[in-house]
Protein backbone atom coordinates (compact mmCIF):
# COMPACT_ATOMS: atom_id res chain seq x y z
CA UNK A 1 0.00 0.00 0.00
CA UNK A 2 2.68 2.44 0.81
CA UNK A 3 4.05 2.25 -3.02
CA UNK A 4 0.69 2.97 -4.04
CA UNK A 5 0.54 5.95 -1.53
CA UNK A 6 3.81 7.52 -2.70
CA UNK A 7 3.24 6.32 -6.50
CA UNK A 8 6.32 4.56 -6.23
CA UNK A 9 6.60 1.86 -9.50
CA UNK A 10 7.04 -1.43 -8.20
CA UNK A 11 6.90 -4.95 -9.43
CA UNK A 12 5.30 -6.97 -6.62
CA UNK A 13 5.28 -10.80 -6.27
CA UNK A 14 2.87 -12.27 -4.32
CA UNK A 15 4.31 -15.39 -2.27
CA UNK A 16 1.66 -18.25 -2.31
CA UNK A 17 1.10 -18.59 1.71
CA UNK A 18 -1.61 -21.44 0.95
CA UNK A 19 0.93 -23.97 -0.53
CA UNK A 20 3.97 -22.09 1.82
CA UNK A 21 6.17 -20.79 -0.21
CA UNK A 22 7.52 -18.49 2.49
CA UNK A 23 9.25 -21.91 3.62
CA UNK A 24 10.82 -22.32 0.09
CA UNK A 25 14.43 -22.45 0.10
CA UNK A 26 14.60 -19.60 -2.86
CA UNK A 27 12.59 -17.30 0.28
CA UNK A 28 14.50 -18.57 3.04
CA UNK A 29 17.38 -17.15 1.42
CA UNK A 30 15.79 -13.54 1.04
CA UNK A 31 13.95 -13.58 4.51
CA UNK A 32 15.58 -16.52 6.88
CA UNK A 33 12.29 -16.25 9.31
CA UNK A 34 9.95 -16.94 6.57
CA UNK A 35 8.57 -13.68 7.13
CA UNK A 36 6.30 -11.79 4.57
CA UNK A 37 5.75 -8.95 3.62
CA UNK A 38 9.41 -8.53 2.92
CA UNK A 39 10.84 -5.72 0.70
CA UNK A 40 14.00 -6.28 -1.78
CA UNK A 41 15.59 -2.85 -3.57
CA UNK A 42 18.41 -4.09 -5.33
CA UNK A 43 20.75 -5.76 -2.65
CA UNK A 44 18.61 -4.41 0.30
CA UNK A 45 16.30 -7.02 2.09
CA UNK A 46 14.03 -5.39 4.32
CA UNK A 47 11.47 -7.24 6.56
CA UNK A 48 8.48 -6.15 8.04
CA UNK A 49 5.38 -4.01 7.41
CA UNK A 50 6.67 -1.06 10.03
CA UNK A 51 10.53 -1.26 8.19
CA UNK A 52 9.30 -1.34 4.70
CA UNK A 53 7.24 1.84 5.81
CA UNK A 54 9.91 3.37 7.02
CA UNK A 55 12.32 2.42 4.54
CA UNK A 56 10.29 3.49 1.98
CA UNK A 57 8.95 6.84 3.31
CA UNK A 58 12.97 7.86 3.79
CA UNK A 59 14.20 6.72 0.32
CA UNK A 60 11.33 8.51 -1.39
CA UNK A 61 10.86 11.96 0.02
CA UNK A 62 9.51 15.58 -1.66
CA UNK A 63 8.09 16.18 -5.39
CA UNK A 64 4.89 13.42 -5.94
CA UNK A 65 6.18 11.14 -2.73
CA UNK A 66 4.51 13.26 0.13
CA UNK A 67 5.85 12.12 3.35
CA UNK A 68 3.18 9.56 5.24
CA UNK A 69 4.62 9.68 8.81
CA UNK A 70 4.31 13.60 11.39
CA UNK A 71 7.19 15.25 11.50
CA UNK A 72 9.47 13.96 14.27
CA UNK A 73 9.14 15.92 16.84
CA UNK A 74 5.47 16.55 16.85
CA UNK A 75 2.49 15.10 19.25
CA UNK A 76 1.09 13.26 16.23
CA UNK A 77 4.09 11.56 15.65
CA UNK A 78 4.89 10.96 19.32
CA UNK A 79 0.78 9.69 19.39
CA UNK A 80 1.78 7.49 16.14
CA UNK A 81 5.23 5.77 17.93
CA UNK A 82 2.47 4.39 20.52
CA UNK A 83 -0.10 3.50 18.23
CA UNK A 84 2.36 1.17 16.41
CA UNK A 85 4.30 -0.41 19.59
CA UNK A 86 0.89 -0.87 21.09
CA UNK A 87 -0.48 -2.83 17.35
CA UNK A 88 3.22 -4.46 17.13
CA UNK A 89 2.71 -6.58 20.66
CA UNK A 90 -1.02 -7.82 19.31
CA UNK A 91 -0.69 -11.36 18.54
CA UNK A 92 -2.80 -11.08 15.10
CA UNK A 93 -2.42 -14.35 13.81
CA UNK A 94 -3.39 -15.89 16.82
CA UNK A 95 -6.44 -13.48 16.66
CA UNK A 96 -7.11 -14.57 13.51
CA UNK A 97 -6.89 -18.68 13.57
CA UNK A 98 -8.85 -17.99 16.75
CA UNK A 99 -11.97 -15.98 15.22
CA UNK A 100 -11.90 -18.90 13.14
CA UNK A 101 -11.99 -21.79 15.16
CA UNK A 102 -14.33 -20.27 17.88
CA UNK A 103 -17.54 -19.76 16.47
CA UNK A 104 -18.49 -17.86 19.23
CA UNK A 105 -15.86 -14.82 18.84
CA UNK A 106 -17.98 -14.27 14.83
CA UNK A 107 -20.21 -11.21 15.68
CA UNK A 108 -21.75 -11.47 12.37
CA UNK A 109 -19.29 -12.64 9.85
CA UNK A 110 -19.13 -11.40 5.97
CA UNK A 111 -18.32 -13.20 3.37
CA UNK A 112 -15.84 -14.49 2.77
CA UNK A 113 -15.44 -15.32 6.14
CA UNK A 114 -18.12 -17.43 6.28
CA UNK A 115 -18.75 -21.52 6.67
CA UNK A 116 -16.66 -23.29 3.86
CA UNK A 117 -14.12 -20.59 3.63
CA UNK A 118 -13.04 -20.43 7.53
CA UNK A 119 -12.76 -24.30 7.31
CA UNK A 120 -10.95 -23.72 4.17
CA UNK A 121 -8.98 -21.56 6.08
CA UNK A 122 -8.35 -24.23 8.97
CA UNK A 123 -7.46 -27.03 6.73
CA UNK A 124 -4.81 -24.77 5.26
CA UNK A 125 -3.33 -23.20 8.48
CA UNK A 126 -2.36 -27.33 9.10
CA UNK A 127 -1.28 -28.18 5.92
CA UNK A 128 1.43 -24.89 6.44
CA UNK A 129 1.85 -25.94 9.94
CA UNK A 130 3.14 -29.25 8.50
CA UNK A 131 4.81 -28.06 5.53
CA UNK A 132 7.20 -25.77 8.87
CA UNK A 133 7.67 -28.56 10.21
CA UNK A 134 9.08 -30.16 6.95
CA UNK A 135 11.34 -27.16 6.02
CA UNK A 136 13.13 -27.27 9.56
CA UNK A 137 13.77 -30.82 9.18
CA UNK A 138 15.13 -29.99 5.62
CA UNK A 139 16.98 -26.44 6.35
CA UNK A 140 20.32 -26.68 7.71
CA UNK A 141 21.35 -23.08 7.07
CA UNK A 142 18.26 -21.42 8.03
CA UNK A 143 17.19 -24.31 11.03
CA UNK A 144 16.98 -21.88 13.86
CA UNK A 145 14.95 -19.35 12.40
CA UNK A 146 12.86 -21.70 11.22
CA UNK A 147 12.48 -23.46 14.59
CA UNK A 148 11.63 -20.47 15.83
CA UNK A 149 9.40 -19.98 13.75
CA UNK A 150 7.63 -22.98 14.20
CA UNK A 151 8.00 -22.47 18.30
CA UNK A 152 5.32 -19.46 17.61
CA UNK A 153 3.18 -21.43 15.45
CA UNK A 154 2.87 -24.20 17.35
CA UNK A 155 2.10 -22.27 20.53
CA UNK A 156 -0.35 -20.19 18.66
CA UNK A 157 -2.44 -23.02 16.96
CA UNK A 158 -2.21 -23.99 20.87
CA UNK A 159 -3.70 -20.65 22.20
CA UNK A 160 -6.30 -20.18 19.51
CA UNK A 161 -7.82 -23.72 20.05
CA UNK A 162 -7.81 -23.78 23.68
Amino acid sequence: MVFYEKKIDFFPYVVDLCNGEQYSNWFLNLNPKGDVPVLQDGAFIIPNSTHIINYVDSKFRGGIHRTLKPPHNSKDFDQMLILEQAMSRLPVGTLSLGSFIHDDLKLVPKAPFIGPVRQSCLKNNDKVLEMLRRSVDDQSTNKAALQHKLDIQVRRHELASS
